[in-house]
């Protein structure tokens, strides 16, 4: 009789590692495909980072030539032409800057996303491994 008991005490406790093994495994996808995540969120901002520093650099010397241009429009009147179009270069440099900085912004988004379901996992296992008892 006690080792009928024992047999299934250690059949239930076989299958309860089992269970927590697949939580686990579980998890370690969720964190996986969550690292991933992040990581291609943090290679996103990087990227925008560096375009930014380059149009940043880049509407310097816009800025730059506009000043010089704006000196040579009391001597040239061809230079209103000019201005007008380093005014549409630069109008098309901010709107890629304004797309860039919406695709960080997305990329945020899913790396919270990410956070919160990983959040629920570890939640979940929480709550499923308060469930066993140590039989002592």
């Amino acid at each position: 009789m006690v080792a009928d008991e024992v047999r299934t005490l250690a059949s239930r406790t076989q299958e309860s590692t089992q269970e927590i093994q697949e939580m686990i495994e579980h998890l370690q996808s969720g964190a996986t495909t969550a690292v991933n995540v992040m990581q291609a969120g943090q290679k996103r901002t990087v990227s925008t980072v560096e375009e930014t520093q380059r149009e940043s650099t880049f509407l310097t010397g816009i800025i730059d030539s506009v000043t010089e241009i704006d000196d040579m429009c009391r001597h040239i009147a061809s230079a209103s032409e000019q201005q007008s179009s380093v005014a549409e270069s630069m109008s098309q440099n901010v709107e890629r800057i304004n797309q860039e900085t919406h695709q960080t912004s997305q990329g945020s988004q899913q790396i919270s996303e990410s956070s919160a379901n990983l959040a629920q996992l570890a939640s979940n296992i929480h709550a499923l491994v308060g469930r066993f008892k140590v039989v002592g």
